[in-house]
């Protein structure tokens, strides 16, 4: 994942924890992003910008006034510029500030000017943390679209113990990633990723388990946050740290695994089977430790349960996307096993071939869908998981109705507009809670739907009607989200039209205007 392209203004404040904000910088520039820096005059205290300008290579910004010729108007071209802003460390004076449109030095007049999505980190001493002043210009800045990012607690500078701590570096990067890495083409679908092992108990000591690390079930839940999905990670044991912006689900047995999965299926959209999940388990565990004796043991094992087995001839709509890593005969096995189980997607690897299988960061895959098969090469999980989300969206959006599918694009690019005006002005975002929480997703869910009874290829009464309905229907949704799309830019059209009003009402007063049209200068 890098940050070609992007912008990203960093605004350090006066706490002890602005040191920190170096290794941000820095690692942002190696992600590709364009970084300027703006300091307070305080957080000039704690470290000098001429730091931050070497890491830059920009002028780091601390003077309003400052007689820099680089931009027309500083804050107001800094604040056009960014894609996002961090504000970190964030003190409760700076904090107290933004909460209040206080714009008194070049950090908060190029935050107030700013429509592009801003993050704030509080870093104080807890009782100033905790003080319900700040919490209340916290909450005042959600309110008004800021994402507040948590902080961590533990020893701070002063020596007390508690919250207050500037989180690590990787967490304010997950969240600029989060802000403007990826498109939110996934914005409003629900998608359960499972991930890693299962663990069958044998006796209090022992258990069977698989080479599974969790390493590419976690990486497709991270790409599904990134781009918006709301994401649930059902996993195994793993060594692996958690995915942020995730529901994280921990389970050790493959029982545990079927009933998280099935309990929640019905409220998901897509479900990503990554996990490795066991197949056998003893049929009975041991209430004490097996102990040795001569000669060789026999394990009586049972048949787990089939989680996709038992889902896949129920869904309703739903995208079912299964792994499949075999040792032979690949194309084979996965092909029936989409078919057994009534998926619309498998993700196959072959164990032996180089750079794919357990334990490793790449993957080499094939995508199979009733449609075909589609080889990937040697990728790393990453982009590979990103890979597998296009899939399902290109698979899922394979509808033959000619008159349908353009109404599906036109929904696509109203869409596509709408989230890239809700990241340029977050403010908005209450606007957009119905839109977002209930037409959208039901939207793509009864066109789901509409493709599952369209690939049975069955002219019965039940699914043509069923089908008419959803085709009837879709002018008015297309109407709907336009509609949606032009309220939005309501108040800026209002704006416009003030501006030509009085612009008009200028030029005629100083005789600058005609019916022939304008003239300016001679």
């Amino acid at each position: 994942m890098d940050l070609k392209g992007k912008c990203v203004l960093l605004g350090v404040s006066g706490g002890i924890a602005a040191y920190k904000m170096a290794n941000v910088a820095s690692a942002l520039r190696k992600l590709g992003a364009d970084v300027e820096v703006i300091m307070t005059r305080n957080a000039t205290q704690f470290i000098t910008p001429i730091t931050f300008e070497t890491l830059t290579g920009h002028k780091c910004m601390v003077d309003t006034f400052d007689r820099d010729f680089k931009f027309e108007v500083t804050h107001i071209s800094l604040a056009k510029k960014a894609d996002v802003i961090l504000v970190a460390p964030a003190t409760a004076n700076v904090i107290a500030k933004m909460a209040h449109g206080i714009a008194d030095d070049m950090l908060t007049t190029v935050v107030l000017a700013a429509k592009c999505p801003k993050l704030v980190s509080p870093a104080m001493n807890t009782g100033m943390l905790e003080n319900p002043i700040t919490q209340d210009n916290i909450a005042t800045l959600e309110k008004y679209g800021f994402t507040v990012i948590p902080s961590e607690s533990g020893v701070l500078a002063c020596k007390d113990v508690g919250s207050g701590r500037l989180p690590k570096e990787e967490v304010l990067l997950d969240y600029i990633f989060r802000a403007i890495a990826k498109p939110k083409d996934l914005a409003g679908l629900r998608i359960a990723v499972t991930a890693g092992p299962t663990q069958e108990p044998l006796d209090p000591v022992r258990y069977l388990t698989n080479h599974s690390t969790g390493k590419m079930g976690y990486a497709v839940a991270r790409a599904a946050a990134m781009r918006g999905a709301e994401v649930t990670l059902i996993h195994g044991p793993t060594a692996l740290q958690p995915v942020r912006f995730t529901e994280d689900v921990p389970i050790t047995t493959a029982q545990q695994m079927y009933e998280a999965v099935t309990s929640r299926f019905d409220e998901m959209d897509i479900l990503v089977m990554a996990a490795a999940v066991a197949d056998y388990r003893p049929a009975a565990v041991a209430d004490d430790k097996i102990k040795k004796k001569d000669g060789d043991l026999s394990i009586a094992v049972e048949r787990t349960p089939d989680i996709l087995g038992t889902i896949g001839p129920k869904k309703k709509g739903q995208f079912l996307c299964g792994f499949s890593m075999e040792t032979r005969d690949m194309l084979a096995n996965s092909s029936a096993k989409l078919e057994k189980k009534n998926l619309d997607m498998v993700v196959a690897n072959n164990l032996k071939v180089a750079g794919a299988g357990f334990g490793v960061d790449t993957n080499v895959v094939t995508f199979i869908t009733p449609d075909g098969a589609r080889e990937l090469p040697l990728m790393s999980k990453d982009d590979v998981a990103d890979a597998i989300l296009d899939e399902i969206r290109q698979v899922n959006d394979q509808v033959a109705n000619e008159k349908l599918s353009a109404q599906i694009d036109r929904i696509g690019v109203i869409t596509a507009k709408i989230l890239e005006y809700q990241k340029s002005r977050p403010e908005k975002a209450p606007q957009l809670h119905s839109f977002l929480s209930y037409y959208l997703p039901t939207t793509l869910k009864i066109l789901r739907a509409y493709g599952q009874l369209e690939s049975q290829q069955i002219a019965g009464e039940n699914i043509t009607a069923a089908m008419a309905r959803v085709e009837g229907m879709m002018d008015k949704v297309v109407e709907g989200f336009e509609k949606q799309l032009d309220q939005l830019f309501q108040g800026d059209a209002l704006d416009i039209t003030a501006d030509v009003e009085v612009l008009e009402r200028m030029l005629a007063k100083d005789g600058l205007s005609s019916q022939d049209g304008l003239h300016l200068g001679s």
